[in-house]
C-alpha cells in the first residue's frame, strides 16, 4: 500500500526505526508492506508536535487529533498538522458589552468564552493564531470574533441569544468589515481564481449574497492543451465560474446533472503514481479529518469535452 506523508512544517519520518525523510512542502511517498508499522513524524522545530502511531485499520478510519487522513484508493496521504499549543494562561482579546463577556484566550489552546445573563458558551481553536478581534455587528444580536492565522483568517459569528449559538464559521483569505461584512478567498487553481461574498447578517441569519468570481489569468480557451482543459473545467465548476464553454453542445444540454454527478467536491488533483495518467482525483469531505477522492476520466475533441466517467475502483 502506498502512503504519502505531508507536514506544514519540516518533520523527521522513520518507519519502524528505519529514516524516510524529512517531510515538509514535498510529500514523502513510501510502499509499506509490513502490517502495523509504528511510524515516528518529529518536528525540527517542536519538540512538543511530533506524532508516533501504529499505522493499521483503527488508526484510518479514527486518525487522532491533528492528523488529516485522505483515502486516495490504493494509497493514503497522512497529513500532519501543526499546532503551537501554549500552556501559559493568557487574554489575547476581551470585550465587555452590556449584556456579554466575550473572552480570547490562551489556556492549552486558544478558547473563546461568552457569558450572558442567560447563557455561557465556551469553544477551542486548534489553531496557530496570531491575534484576534471580537466585534459587535449592526444586528446587536451578534457578535463576530476573527481569528489571524498564518496564512488566513478564521471567522466565527455567534448569535447572543438566551442560547448563545454559533452561525457561521469560515476561513477567508482576507475580510472587511465597515458597514456590511465581505470576505475574499483566494484559489491556487490554473486561473488564480477569487470569490468576494457580502454577507447579510440582517434577517436573523447568516447568508452570502453578491458573489463576485474573479481570476488573475485570464485564460483563452483554444489555447488550453487538451490535457489541461478537464482541470480548467473543474476548477470553474467548482468556485462557480463560467464552465459551458468547455463542453460540447451534448453534454451542455445535460449540464443541470453534473452537480449531482460530480457531487461536492473539495479539490481537484492529479492521479498519484499507482492510478492511470489518464484520470484526475476529485477530493471529498468524510469528517473533518478524513476526506476521500473519486477519480473521473474525460473525452476531450476540438478543445471540448465531450464525455467524462465515474471509475467506481
Amino acid at each position: 500500500m502506498y502512503y504519502y506523508f505531508y507536514s506544514d512544517v519540516a518533520r523527521a519520518i522513520s518507519i519502524s526505526g528505519a529514516f524516510l525523510g524529512v517531510t515538509s512542502l514535498e510529500p514523502k511517498k513510501c510502499n509499506i508492506t509490513t502490517k502495523n508499522a509504528f511510524i515516528e513524524a518529529v518536528s525540527l522545530e517542536n519538540p512538543k508536535d511530533d506524532y508516533h502511531f501504529v499505522l493499521d485499520d483503527k488508526l484510518l478510519s479514527y486518525p487522532p487529533s491533528g492528523l488529516i487522513i485522505t483515502d486516495l484508493r490504493g494509497g493514503y496521504l497522512l497529513h500532519f498538522k501543526s499546532f503551537k499549543c501554549t500552556t501559559e494562561f493568557k487574554v489575547i482579546a476581551q470585550e465587555k458589552m452590556q449584556d456579554a463577556i466575550v473572552t480570547v484566550f490562551c489556556d492549552n489552546g486558544v478558547r473563546i468564552s461568552i457569558e450572558t445573563t442567560c447563557d455561557f458558551f465556551a469553544t477551542t481553536i486548534y489553531e496557530n493564531v496570531l491575534s484576534a478581534q471580537i466585534k459587535r455587528l449592526n444586528d446587536s444580536r451578534l457578535v463576530l470574533v476573527s481569528f489571524e492565522l498564518e496564512n488566513e483568517f478564521r471567522i466565527l459569528i455567534f448569535e447572543l441569544n438566551k442560547k448563545i449559538k454559533k452561525l457561521y464559521d469560515k476561513k477567508v483569505t482576507s475580510f472587511t468589515l465597515d458597514k456590511e461584512l465581505k470576505t475574499t478567498v483566494v484559489f491556487s487553481d490554473i486561473k488564480k481564481h477569487a470569490i468576494t461574498t457580502t454577507l447579510d447578517y440582517c434577517s436573523g441569519d447568516i447568508k452570502e449574497i453578491n458573489v463576485e468570481i474573479s481570476a488573475k489569468k485570464d485564460l483563452k480557451h483554444d489555447k488550453i492543451i487538451n490535457e489541461l482543459i478537464p482541470y480548467v473545467f473543474l476548477e470553474d465548476f467548482l468556485v462557480g465560474d463560467n464552465y459551458q464553454d468547455f463542453l460540447s453542445s451534448e453534454i451542455r444540454q445535460k449540464s443541470d446533472c453534473l452537480k449531482t454527478y460530480l457531487g461536492e467536491f473539495r479539490a481537484v488533483i492529479p492521479p498519484p503514481l499507482f492510478r492511470d495518467s489518464n484520470e484526475i482525483g476529485l477530493v471529498y469531505k468524510k469528517t473533518e479529518q478524513q476526506y476521500y477522492v473519486d477519480y473521473f476520466t474525460f473525452t476531450v475533441e476540438n478543445n471540448l469535452i465531450s464525455n467524462l466517467k465515474k471509475l467506481d475502483y
